[in-house]
């Protein structure tokens, strides 16, 4: 069977009960807050409920052990005086935002930040996130499918020149970026798997090793650790489903049926 299209999937096979496994963008729109019914007629057939990350974890966290850089270091550093005076003033004209005030972030973060908010999207609204909140009110058990420092430890490991290079592209074309990640959000919301992931894997580079691959194999085992315990409904990434190397592949070898569910 093929997997290019679908974001929910019913997980059955090996065990008795089925779970389901879904893929997300972290963020929210009105289509995707339309579909949340279904997901949560899906949810509340389950007995548990797991994020890429523990949510609840992170919440109680100092933020600054993952989103900055170690030992005080600032990407400032790598750049020379011109060249950091242009981004700074590019960032400001474009977005409103100082980088002064976020030269310990990490710069693909900061990326990430910055784009969100110039294209008006809402990071805290993403239906992971919102299933999460209402599996806690129903008292499923929640857990998470990567440790903070496997999910953030991905990040640390792409060289900071590399991480600057996609700052510095989004504040050369904020619009061009714009466009893409509106294309890429349409396309989701299409049910387009396949673009997802290759979008994702386009971006990343040689990175994708990290923040794809090993990561998909880390949520995997965990994903084998505990699907036979009762039924779970998984949520994590678009991009980690699909490809070679994706969840649903994984999941096809280890013995698993999957089946898709158009929400």
């Amino acid at each position: 069977m093929g997997f290019s299209s679908g974001m929910l999937w019913k997980v059955s096979g090996r065990q008795s009960s089925e779970s389901y496994l879904f893929g997300t963008l972290h963020v929210r729109s009105d289509k995707m807050d339309a579909s949340f019914p279904a997901l949560e007629q899906r949810l509340f057939q389950c007995e548990r409920f797991a994020a890429e990350i523990d949510v609840d974890a992170i919440s109680i966290t100092d933020a600054k052990l993952f989103f900055h850089m170690p030992s005080g270091q600032r990407w400032t550093e790598c750049l020379t005086g011109p060249k950091l005076q242009k981004l700074m003033k590019r960032a400001e004209r474009s977005f409103g935002v100082d980088l002064r005030a976020h030269e310990h972030t990490y710069p693909l973060l900061l990326a990430h930040r910055i784009l969100a908010k110039g294209a008006g999207l809402d990071e805290q609204g993403g239906l992971d996130l919102r299933l999460w909140t209402v599996a806690k009110e129903k008292g499923l058990e929640c857990f998470g499918l990567e440790e903070l420092s496997e999910h953030f430890g991905a990040l640390a490991q792409i060289p900071i020149r590399r991480q600057l290079d996609w700052l510095d592209e989004l504040l050369r074309e904020p619009s061009v970026a714009r466009k893409r990640v509106f294309r890429l959000i349409s396309k989701y919301e299409a049910g387009d798997l396949a673009y997802v992931y290759r979008w994702s894997k386009r971006m990343l580079g040689p990175d994708r090793k990290h923040m794809l691959y090993e990561r998909n194999n880390i949520m995997f085992q965990k994903i084998l650790q505990t699907i036979d315990a009762g039924p779970c409904f998984y949520t994590c990434g678009a991009a980690h489903l699909y490809g070679g190397y994706g969840l649903l592949r994984k999941l096809k070898h280890a013995g698993y049926r999957l089946t898709n569910y158009v929400i």
